[in-house]
């Protein structure tokens, strides 16, 4: 069954943690990720709040690391979190140390494809070198804003890339409407029409329900 993450891309952990809280009472909760601006705004200590708030739900942070990756893997870890992530666009041997690292510490490193704009090509060349817990085919809300493009057209390129070994993840744009053709993936990534939702635990229930269909 594919799992649902959530990403809390706020930039006060006060407003994040009454979305986590609610999340965190679901029957089955899904993947907190702690987004980038909450990292940034509120730096490392975010990710341990988000944990000691919801210690049921595997913890994301969403580190993009573009240099550093061992430190950085390190830095996350430290924090409590299951998952971060580093950017495809770095070089391959920031990707490594990355990965790497977070192996050595008993995380995930996911990597993660937003700016590439041959995700799969890029892909298959960093499994040459080390193969990531999760590849995330990532639309970002800038470019969606911009083009006008919906997730859809990386849903076919994420699913080319399901036999080189990493759990296939996308994000960008994730609601109900899209969760149907999504519903083969290993992860799903939502962000804002669940945390942005006068409920979140409704818009939660509601996506879930959308993938099983």
């Amino acid at each position: 069954m594919v799992d649902v993450q959530v990403a809390l891309d706020f930039t006060r952990i006060e407003d994040a943690l009454p979305v986590v809280s609610a999340l965190c009472s679901a029957p089955r909760p899904p993947i907190l990720e702690v987004g980038t601006p909450l990292i940034k705004a509120e730096g490392m200590r975010s990710v341990k709040i988000v944990k000691s708030v919801c210690g049921r739900s595997p913890i994301s942070a969403d580190t993009k690391t573009m240099d550093t990756g061992a430190l950085e893997a390190a830095l996350a870890a430290e924090a409590g979190a299951d998952v971060a992530t580093v950017l495809a666009v770095a070089d391959v041997a920031t990707i490594v140390e990355f990965v790497e690292e977070a192996r050595r510490r008993g995380m995930m490193g996911a990597v993660d494809t937003i700016g590439v704009d041959r995700p799969l090509e890029r892909i298959k060349l960093i499994v040459d070198h080390v193969v990531p817990d999760i590849v995330i085919f990532h639309l970002g809300i800038d470019v969606q804003t911009r083009r006008g493009t919906g997730l859809e057209v990386l849903v076919e390129e994420a699913r080319k890339a399901a036999g080189l070994g990493p759990k296939i993840a996308v994000a960008g744009g994730v609601d109900a409407r899209v969760a149907p053709l999504l519903s083969d993936l290993d992860i799903v990534i939502v962000g804002r029409y669940v945390t942005r939702a006068s409920n979140p635990l409704d818009a939660y229930a509601e996506l879930l329900a959308a993938l099983r269909r």
